[in-house]
């Protein structure tokens, strides 16, 4: 499976309250009927990670694609 990700950053410095409310809409999105649509019509797999879970998961991947370029010769 080819995962491809996005996500939602904010400016450094916010508050708790303001990352916990962000965090909310986009969860909230996620459930929305028309994202559940969009789901079933490109046939794509529901995945949500959210504030730590989120961070942890991007500083992994940017340390997997690193290796895999400066195993390329792409990264020095």
């Amino acid at each position: 499976m080819l995962g491809n990700w996005r996500g939602v950053f904010a400016a450094p410095g916010i508050t708790a309250a303001q990352r916990d409310a962000l965090v909310n809409a986009v969860k909230s999105a996620t459930e929305s009927p028309a994202w559940k649509e969009s789901l079933a019509k490109y046939g794509w797999e529901p995945v949500f990670l959210g504030g730590d879970a989120y961070k942890a998961f991007v500083e992994e991947d940017t340390k997997r694609i690193t290796g895999i370029l400066e195993s390329l010769g792409l990264r020095k």
